[in-house]
């Protein structure tokens, strides 16, 4: 079992690769300890803290790729890994694309996304903080009877990434969250919503208190929920609500996406695909972003770009390989495990806030439909035609009147995001995607 430097550890490895006839060779390197514990109506049920470790080996020969991971360390068992995907990169299709991106060097940047406190929080504090949350939710309304759960997890770990071209990189993370979901019961009628608070510092969590109180009164609003009759009306989207749609575009804005021209945006760059109050931006280097890292999961250095701006498509998303395909620069959006190769994804992707309040908003509203909570992704990418099932609150006269549910919103994305009207002025950062309040002049709501 090597019990060294990783860094050193991953270079010997790189060099044994390169010397068994590879051309390229990358170790992706991971290792750290999580903590997860799940509280249900007062008692524990589940209570780990884990270590883990693994890496990840991808060589190049003839430009073919091969790839495989182990969480075993043992010299002998690392070695056998390269030795068996010598022999997997000799049946493996060449690709022109296939290799490592080039040498560039990120940012010397301390995003602060490490905290060393969260390693020395005793297990007792974590299962107060918790059942704290539990009795918050249920002394704010006694209709709060039982929970799905309760949740306090954290995690601690360290990455290291070495290649060929002669990049070796590390880095440390730390990341908490806790969560409240209870269960409202009047009569037969049964509802069940959430809440959480997640950061990169334990101390900046969000109290125990107002977790479980924010879960409960969204848990209690939705008592008494009905559909409405369907209609053509003004629909508000919730921020996290807003961030799931900002989820869904960006994934149709991935090089993979692109290249196979399996996305409504293919040949839409410098077009108008948004409201002019729309700026999308994807940020890998925001201090404390839950999405944030100096280099990409290739070692490629993370930026801010503009996805969307003023409407105007200005980028898609790429890895290295499918930057080749499509003789493009890599964003530095390549996301992995050392379980996993390199695939496209978001850093810390957002809305910039507008200038109204969620409640101006609202009150410019005579009659339309508030969304809190949506199922299923609902999205063809290929189309953008989107229907998904949705929660929420009747706005009636300027006001929420009476909770909604067993209702489908629907309509075609590039028409969504172009009739955004209204950008609100509440933008937090909850999680690695996160977004205002945002107004949609009109979609179908279809209910009874």
């Amino acid at each position: 079992m090597y019990k060294g430097d990783y860094l050193e550890f991953a270079n010997e490895l790189v060099n044994k690769s390169l010397k068994a006839g590879c051309e390229q060779a990358e170790v992706y390197l991971e290792e750290g300890r999580q903590f997860k514990l799940e509280i249900k109506d007062g008692e524990v049920e589940t209570l780990k803290q884990a270590g883990s470790k693994g890496l990840g080996l991808r060589i190049f020969k003839n430009k073919k790729l091969a790839f495989g991971y182990t969480s075993d360390f043992d010299i002998e068992s690392v070695e056998k890994l390269l030795n068996d995907l010598v022999v997997i990169a000799g049946y493996s299709d060449a690709d022109d694309c296939n290799g490592l991106p080039s040498k560039e060097i990120p940012v010397s940047a301390d995003l602060e996304v490490y905290d060393e406190k969260i390693l020395t929080i005793p297990t007792e504090k974590k299962i107060e903080i918790t059942k704290r949350m539990e009795e918050a939710a249920k002394g704010y309304d006694r209709r709060i009877k039982r929970f799905k759960s309760s949740t306090f997890f954290d995690w601690a770990g360290s990455t290291f990434l070495v290649n060929s071209n002669g990049v070796s990189l590390q880095k440390k993370d730390t990341y908490c969250y806790i969560a409240c979901v209870p269960l409202a019961e009047d009569g037969n009628e049964k509802q069940m919503s959430f809440w959480y608070s997640m950061k990169r510092y334990f101390d900046e969590l969000a109290s125990p208190e107002e977790v479980g109180t924010i879960a409960a009164e969204k848990t209690v609003k939705m008592l008494g929920a009905k559909p409405v009759k369907t209609q053509v009306v003004p629909v508000v989207f919730s921020p996290l609500e807003t961030a799931s749609l900002c989820t869904s575009l960006a994934a149709c804005m991935g090089g993979n996406y692109i290249y196979r021209k399996n996305s409504f945006l293919v040949d839409k760059i410098g077009q108008q695909i948004a409201s002019d109050k729309v700026n999308l931006i994807d940020d890998g280097l925001i201090k404390k972003g839950p999405g944030s890292s100096t280099f990409d999961g290739e070692g490629v250095p993370t930026c801010k770009k503009y996805l969307i701006e003023k409407g105007i498509l200005k980028n898609y998303l790429f890895d290295t390989f499918y930057a080749r395909k499509m003789k493009a620069q890599t964003t530095g959006n390549a996301s992995r495990s050392y379980s996993t190769v390199p695939f496209i994804s978001t850093t810390n992707l957002y809305i910039d806030k507008g200038d109204t309040s969620p409640d101006d908003i609202i009150k410019g509203i005579d009659g339309g439909l508030y969304v809190t909570s949506t199922m299923g992704s609902g999205l063809n990418e290929a189309t953008g035609d989107y229907s998904v099932g949705a929660e929420g609150f009747w706005i009636e006269k300027g006001e929420l009147s009476h909770p909604v549910s067993q209702v489908t919103i629907s309509g075609n994305f590039l028409d969504v995001f172009k009739n955004i009207v209204e950008v609100g002025n509440d933008l937090y950062m909850m999680d690695s995607t996160f977004a205002p309040t945002i107004k949609i002049s009109q979609m179908t709501v279809s209910g009874k």
